[in-house]
């Protein structure tokens, strides 16, 4: 009988909730926001690109938004629209406007046509 007692008690015990121990670590704050999306082929490819050099898909995805955020914070309102403007006009990405402008200020190669 007191195999059975002590068998029961031990059961009890992880059913019965403790204090978390002083050293456990308690979420603080709101909970992030989970977000999901399909992208598009190109951004897909270089996700996976990414990924398989080692980077996290969600710093890779954060980062690549601070970029933009970045940017259109930079630039201002009016800049930023014009960019959109340009990137429209020759049917590429605003991010594709900016690399052909800043590659010949840091020293690099132009880039390739494209960017959409």
């Amino acid at each position: 009988m007191n195999a059975a007692l002590a068998k029961s008690q031990r059961g009890r015990e992880r059913v019965i909730p403790r204090k978390p121990s002083a050293g456990a670590k308690q979420p603080s704050g709101p909970k992030k926001r989970v977000i999901t999306f399909k992208p598009d082929a190109d951004v897909e490819e270089f996700i996976d690109a990414m990924v398989a050099s080692g980077e996290k898909q969600t710093d890779v995805i954060e980062d690549s938004i601070r970029i933009v955020r970045d940017l259109a914070a930079g630039l201002g309102l009016e800049a930023w629209a014009e960019l959109e403007k340009q990137a429209k006009v020759r049917g590429v990405s605003e991010g594709a406007v900016l690399a052909e402008m800043l590659a010949p200020l840091l020293g690099a190669p132009p880039p390739k046509k494209g960017g959409r």
